[in-house]
Formats: structure tokens, C-alpha cells, sequence
């Protein structure tokens, strides 16, 4: 039931940082540039960075204890985390693809000076490269995740199967 737990507020708590970064940095961008600086904008310049301020934290501390448990898993365990970090991986592979195309589409309008205005494209060009550089991210440091603790894993399993 531990694992279920670590694994579902771990889970969340990534999904609440990702999308509060996103939101808080759409805020800046379109504040920044002058697309819309009313009231609204920076509520959600104010949201997402409180949402960051407690979602970031908890990801980190259940990601380490999850990591802890993962350590001292038995061979019937290994499934979960594997499904767990590819899930994961899968979904930002997604956000890369997703994000880059919007933000390169959004970058060759504005080169080609088509669709809406200039500082409004350059806002959408960059909270959708800030989504793929975030997506990134959070991909790379779980890929490794699964090659490192795959790879430390599976010869222990060999020698001991339990």
C-alpha cells in the first residue's frame, strides 16, 4: 500500500508542478510582452507560483522515498516502477513532439508574418518551447532513472530471486 501511496502522490504532485510551470510562465511571457496585463495575468502569475512553491517540494521528497522503496524491491515490484517511469517518459516524449511543433509553427508565423500579432505569437512560441524544454527535462532525468536503477536492479534479482 506504501507504493501505491509514493507512487500516486509522486505522480500528482509532477503533474500540479508541470502544469503550474506552464501556467506561471504563459503569466510572464504575456505580462512581459505587453499581451495582457490586467488583473487575471497576474493571478496566474500569483497561482502558479504558489502552486510551484509546495508542488516542487513534495514531488522532490515522495520522488526520494520512492526511490528508497524501489531500492529494497523484491522482483514483483519491478513491473510497477518500470510502468511507472515509462509512463512518465512516454507522456513527456509527447510534450516534446507537441510543444516543439507549436513553438516552431508559432516562430515560422511570425518569420512569415502571418496570424495574430507579433508579441502574441512570441508569447505562444514560448510557452510552448518553455513546455518542450521542461518536457525535456523532466524525460531526460527519468530516462536515467530507468536505465541506472534497471541496470543495478536486474543483476541483484539474477543472483537472488526471490
Amino acid at each position: 500500500m506504501l507504493n501505491f501511496y509514493l507512487y500516486s502522490v509522486t505522480s500528482i504532485s509532477l503533474t500540479v508542478f508541470y502544469i503550474a510551470a506552464v501556467v506561471l510562465v504563459n503569466g510572464l511571457l504575456r505580462l512581459w510582452l505587453g499581451v495582457d496585463t490586467g488583473e487575471e495575468t497576474r493571478k496566474a502569475i500569483a497561482g502558479g507560483a504558489g502552486f510551484i512553491s509546495v508542488s516542487l517540494p513534495m514531488w522532490w521528497i515522495h520522488w526520494r522515498w520512492l526511490r528508497l522503496q524501489f531500492s529494497q524491491t523484491q522482483a514483483t515490484d519491478i513491473t510497477w516502477h518500470r510502468f511507472y517511469l515509462f509512463t512518465i517518459v512516454c507522456l513527456n516524449a509527447m510534450a516534446i513532439l507537441i510543444g516543439g511543433s507549436i513553438g516552431v509553427t508559432n516562430l515560422a508565423g511570425i518569420i512569415l508574418a502571418i496570424g495574430d500579432t507579433t508579441a502574441k505569437s512570441l508569447a505562444n512560441a514560448g510557452i510552448a518551447l518553455f513546455a518542450l524544454l521542461l518536457s525535456g527535462g523532466l524525460w531526460l532525468h527519468h530516462w536515467r532513472q530507468f536505465k541506472g536503477e534497471m541496470g543495478e536492479l536486474l543483476p541483484r534479482l539474477a543472483a537472488n530471486p526471490e
